[in-house]
């Protein structure tokens, strides 16, 4: 039985083929920096919530953040793309 050279460039071309679309699938992170987030909020668990709240006059205290005013703290995250 003869195999030609096909065979083998077939297989080598779906081995390609197929770790290049579970690299394409790996979860690409940000650092906190990257992705818009106040330095001081990168230990707390929502650190989106944390970076609007300060960003819209909120306070930040042992690890508990808190804001003040719910229309800006809404404004922050919708145009941030986070709401």
């Amino acid at each position: 039985m003869k195999v030609g050279l096909g065979v083998p460039l077939a297989a080598a071309f779906m081995l390609v083929l197929s770790i290049g679309m579970a690299a394409a699938q790996q979860k690409k992170t940000a650092s906190t920096a990257e992705a818009g987030i106040n330095p001081q909020c990168a230990q707390v668990n929502n650190k989106r919530g944390c970076t609007c709240a300060l960003e819209t006059g909120g306070t930040l205290a042992n690890g508990r953040w808190q804001y003040f005013n719910s229309r800006t703290y809404s404004d922050c995250m919708t145009k941030k793309g986070w709401l």
